[in-house]
């Protein structure tokens, strides 16, 4: 488990992490600033 103060590094500390085939899970109660598309953006460029 991974936890960061904001989403942006959150994000950094996730792509530096992981690899191909990983699973990553995003829970959240809100949008927490567009997370899971910016992961999913980010992830399309790798």
């Amino acid at each position: 488990m991974i936890v960061r103060a904001t989403a942006e590094s959150l994000l950094t500390e996730i792509l530096s992490q992981t690899k191909a085939g990983d699973v990553i899970v995003v829970m959240s109660n809100g949008g927490f600033g567009g997370m899971a598309g910016n992961l999913l953006h980010a992830l399309k460029k790798t």
